[in-house]
């Protein structure tokens, strides 16, 4: 099955999850549609995160047929905060380098305890800021969504 076209180029995307691999029955699949599309000696793109060796097996075995090429696409993830992702875009574009700056919220670490009735200690000093060199200098609560139980305790 053909999902989308790159100029003529019939390409096929595998699964959004990362965890799911083509098997070599997608691959008969669109070798079969790029045939009948291209006709004999035509090319295809498979794109998705992993490929089986039964799937990387069969479309060795179609192209000495001479029936069709696939070339195979291994997507990866790569964080965006990730400095491999920003030399991806400055290696290319120095000038883009301040742009690539992504701020990260911290990770919260938060501990409680009760102290008395309608008192309580928090404790968030195991919290972490992501970004390199940052540092968390400011915590702050809004118990606004609280007041029905606030309530309960004034009274």
């Amino acid at each position: 099955m053909i999902r989308g076209y790159k100029g003529k180029e019939p390409i096929y995307v595998g699964s959004p999850d990362p965890d799911v691999a083509v098997r070599r029955e997608q691959v008969a699949e669109f070798a079969n549609a790029v045939l009948k599309r291209l006709g004999s000696g035509g090319v295809g793109t498979m794109i998705a995160w992993a490929f089986t060796q039964a799937a990387r097996r069969t479309a060795e075995r179609i192209a000495a047929q001479e029936k069709v090429s696939l070339q195979f696409v291994k997507l990866r993830l790569i964080p965006l905060e990730s400095p491999e992702f920003a030399a991806h875009v400055t290696s290319k574009h120095e000038r883009y380098s301040e742009l690539v700056t992504f701020v990260l919220p911290p990770t919260i670490r938060l501990k409680w305890q009760r102290v008395a009735t309608c008192k309580y200690r928090f404790d968030v000093s195991e919290s972490i800021a992501l970004n390199s060199g940052a540092k968390i200098i400011n915590a702050q609560w809004d118990f606004g969504g609280f007041w029905r139980w606030s309530q309960q305790c004034v009274n």
